[in-house]
Parts: structure tokens; C-alpha cells; sequence
């Protein structure tokens, strides 16, 4: 079987998984939330005829003008779209790696990020977020394919399409260009610089960056959205709100809306990070602990279960979740004893537990590149309570890691 045919049998079974999941979505009772302001926003560009230069809102708004006036039918296409458009990203993103793992697990991989609630239709949060990272996983996939110059452009300038939608998306878009400066400006051996393609690569970033400045301005001014910055302060004071309900039982508050007192006592009237850190750093850095770990514990459910809390069910009724912990710690198993017997044989290509690797520097860009990604989530998991939705760059790096043990 060819690549072509590979790659079509692959869309094809992921588009069937997609409408496996979706079934019965049109009829469905999907929160909206915050997701009414997005609607009521698009409404209103609709309207007036305007263009955002947002690709969500115009997304949103093309849905609008040319497939449905009803919000909640394009409420629902979008969502569909969605779970289709990162399930294609995901698979194409981790079929950088076929060299080293089977194109079959990666598919099986992306099947399971097909089923998690931050995926599927039904209980994807916030279709906002999950359309930025899916923008941020094709630019990414575009990097992991040994780019010169001219492919390194197009994925910073894909991955600035994601960041324009969610702005903690632009530290990944950082480390991509630091990294890509890295290989396509400097011989690493000898430490010397390409200076044509130096001089190349920082004009066209900046021009990049021009433009996105440009663009960002526009869809400030016509979306009328609130400062993220602000957004940003409210969601850590609320967090804070939430690690001083826990660290206190007994106090009695709501701490999505009555905060204030207890965030004052400890910060004043800090508005910022910096001031924060200087009206009380021991109780900021011990919250920033307290708050990671929690987060880290929550992680591992955040992308591998079907359902976002609590609703425990036996283990008999939920066959897939026997069939993938047996996969996981199998292949886990697999992989760390396949790992001390290279070890143990003076063999450091960690990778012959897949495949023999012609060169593992490469293997090592890739998975950089992933980390790379994965580090647009380090402020959301450093200064705020859970949200599943703050962690979708991280997805790409732990779906290798079970694709990995599925190989």
C-alpha cells in the first residue's frame, strides 16, 4: 500500500470515528457558556457586513452567511467541525514521527483523542480554545517536516493564526521561531551563522509580526472584546478564590464571585503579576506550588477520559477504558524494559524500542518541537485552577506517548 492510499484509508477512518462520536449531536443539549458571547459577537459582524480578521469569528461567520442563520445550528457546526479539523491536525502532527513508530498506532492514537471530552462534540470546552490549538497543531505538524526557510515561515505564520485566537499560544510561536532560527541559521557543529539566511529569516519574522500586530488591532477595535489582560488578573484572582476555599473548609464562599475579600487580604489591591509577587511573594510562590501540583494531578484524566467529572460507573460498563489502561501499561511496560536493556547495553538511541533511528538529532527536534507547544500551557498551569481547556497544546506530546505505547 502506497503513502496516498495510507493517507486516504487514514482521513477516512478518522472522518467515520468523528461521526461515530457526533451521533445524535443535532438533537443534543451542548452547553454554551461563554461560547453565547462568540455567537452573539458573530451575530453582530454578520450584521454590519464587517470582517474581524480573527480566523475564529470569520470562521463563525462564514458558517453564519453561508450555511445557517440559526446560532444554534452554527453553534453545532462549528463544534463538529472542530472535532474533525483537530483530529486531522493531531494525526497529521504525529505522523512526524512514522519514521520511528507504526503509522497504525498513530492513527489508534488519534482515535482516542477522538473519544476524550475535550474533543468530542457533545463536551468539547470552549470551541474557541480547541480551534486555536487545532491552527497551532497544523503549524507545528508543518515544522516537524524538516523545514528550510520557506516551510519555517508558513508554520510560524499558521501557529500566528492560533495565537491571534488565544493569546497564550504566542510563547509556543516564540520557541518555534527560536528553534527554527536555530536550524536553519546556525551549524551547530561548528557554531558558524548563515548570515544571508539569518538576514532572511529576522525580516520576515518581522514582517510577520507587523502584520499579526496590524491584524490584532482591527479585531480589538471591531470585536470590542474585553482586555486580556484584565481577563487574565480575574481568572488568577478567582483561582486564588478557589486555593483558599480548599485550604479553609470552613469558610463559606463562592470563589468564582466572592473573592474580593479574601484575595485583598492576601495581595491588597495588586492588579498585576509583578505586584502581586511584591505585596506578598511567600504567598504567591506557596499558591503557584499548591496550584501546579493540583493541576498535575488532574492532567492525566484530562485528556484520556470520555467525561469531564465524577460520575463513576463500574469498570464492566466501560470497556474502553479496560481496553486502553491495558494498552497504556502494557506498551508503558514494554517501553521502559526495552529502554534498561539498551541502557544496560551501553546503547543510548532510545529509540531502538520502536525502530532503528538514522539520526536521533532529528528525533530530538521533533519531540522539542512538541515541548515547544506544550509550553504555551506553563502560565494557565503555574497561576490558574483547572480548566481542561487551558492544556489542549499539551495533547500533541502526550498522544505520542500513547501512540508509543500502543506501537
Amino acid at each position: 500500500m502506497n503513502e496516498r492510499t495510507r493517507s486516504i484509508l487514514a482521513f477516512l477512518v478518522i472522518l467515520l470515528a468523528v461521526c461515530s462520536i457526533s451521533w445524535g449531536l443535532w438533537n443534543a443539549s451542548t452547553s454554551r457558556a461563554d461560547e453565547t458571547v462568540y455567537i452573539e459577537t458573530t451575530q453582530s459582524l454578520v450584521a454590519h457586513g464587517q470582517i474581524a480578521l480573527n480566523p475564529f469569528f470569520d470562521f463563525y461567520a462564514m458558517v453564519f452567511r453561508v450555511l445557517t442563520k440559526d446560532p444554534i445550528s452554527a453553534h453545532l457546526i462549528v463544534r463538529f467541525v472542530n472535532t474533525l479539523l483537530s483530529s486531522l491536525a493531531l494525526y497529521y502532527l504525529l505522523t512526524g514521527f512514522k519514521t520511528w513508530l507504526k503509522q497504525a498506532a498513530l492513527l489508534a492514537s488519534t482515535l482516542v483523542w477522538i473519544s476524550s471530552y475535550l474533543c468530542s462534540p457533545l463536551t468539547q470546552m470552549g470551541n474557541v480554545s480547541l480551534f486555536a490549538a487545532t491552527l497551532s497543531m497544523f503549524g507545528f505538524g508543518i515544522a516537524l517536516r524538516n523545514p528550510g526557510i520557506a516551510r519555517g515561515l508558513l508554520a510560524l505564520f499558521v501557529v500566528a493564526l492560533g495565537a491571534s485566537v488565544r493569546k497564550e499560544l504566542w510563547l509556543g510561536w516564540m520557541l518555534l521561531a527560536g528553534l527554527l532560527l536555530l536550524r536553519n541559521c546556525m551549524d551547530l557543529r561548528s557554531g558558524k551563522i548563515a548570515g544571508r539566511h539569518l538576514l532572511v529569516f529576522i525580516i520576515s519574522v518581522a514582517v510577520l509580526l507587523g502584520v499579526a500586530t496590524v491584524a490584532r488591532h482591527h479585531s480589538e477595535k471591531t470585536l470590542q472584546l474585553s482586555d486580556p489582560n484584565q481577563h487574565a488578573m480575574l481568572a488568577f484572582r478567582q483561582s486564588y478564590g478557589a486555593y483558599a476555599k480548599r485550604a479553609n473548609v470552613e469558610t463559606s464562599f463562592d470563589a468564582m464571585t466572592e473573592f474580593g475579600p479574601v484575595y485583598e487580604r492576601a495581595f491588597g489591591k495588586a492588579n498585576t503579576l509583578i505586584e502581586v509577587l511584591k505585596a506578598n511573594p511567600r504567598e504567591a510562590l506557596t499558591y503557584f506550588l499548591h496550584n501546579s501540583l493540583n493541576n498535575l494531578r488532574n492532567l492525566p484524566g484530562c485528556f484520556l477520559s470520555t467525561r469531564e467529572s465524577g460520575r463513576s460507573e463500574s469498570l464492566l460498563n466501560r470497556p474502553q477504558t479496560i481496553l486502553l489502561g491495558l494498552y497504556l501499561f502494557a506498551g508503558g511496560l514494554l517501553v521502559v524494559l526495552t529502554l534498561l536493556q539498551n541502557l544496560k547495553a551501553h546503547h543510548w538511541k532510545i529509540a531502538q524500542s520502536v525502530q532503528s533511528i538514522p539520526d536521533s538529532c532529528d528525533l530530538l527536534w521533533r519531540v522539542l518541537l512538541l515541548i515547544a507547544l506544550a509550553c504555551s500551557s506553563t502560565v494557565a498551569f503555574i497561576m490558574v485552577v483547572f480548566v481542561s481547556r487551558h492544556y489542549l497544546p499539551v495533547a500533541p506530546l502526550v498522544f505520542l506517548l500513547v501512540a508509543l505505547c500502543i506501537d
